[in-house]
């Protein structure tokens, strides 16, 4: 199934900076993260952090990896409003276990807890 791409005009604004606390689920505190800042429209401009586990998804493949001490190496995504106003997030990413094997995909969300901190900068985008 391909995807079909779509453009948005629009424009980027504020900037938050958060930090998610160890335990937290990646997904659902980004999410929260947007909602305590007002952001309604954002993009991840940048991350550092760790998780405890992970599970990622890259089609229709389920990527279980088991920590302790997964590290993020890369993290982007955007969140959006709903119909319901509730703020959805779409996170991807890169990560690496303790033998240093690196994975991509999607963050499932409820799955993917914080280890020790993620440091994260969210930008607001303001459709036109």
């Amino acid at each position: 199934m391909s995807e079909t791409a779509t453009f948005e005009e629009g424009r980027l604004e504020r900037i938050a900076v958060v930090r998610i606390r160890p335990n937290e689920d990646l997904v659902t505190a980004v999410e929260a993260a947007c909602r305590e800042h007002g952001l309604q429209h954002a993009i991840v401009r940048s991350a550092v952090g760790s998780l405890v586990d992970a599970v990622l998804e890259a089609g229709d493949r389920v990527i279980e990896v088991a920590g302790p001490g997964i590290e993020i190496l890369t993290l982007n995504g955007e969140l959006r409003s709903g119909a319901d106003g509730e703020v959805v997030a779409d996170l991807r990413g890169t990560i690496a276990d303790g033998k240093a094997q690196v994975y991509g995909g999607r963050f499932r969300r409820g799955e993917n807890p914080i280890c020790i901190t993620l440091e994260l900068v969210l930008q607001e985008w303001v459709p036109a």
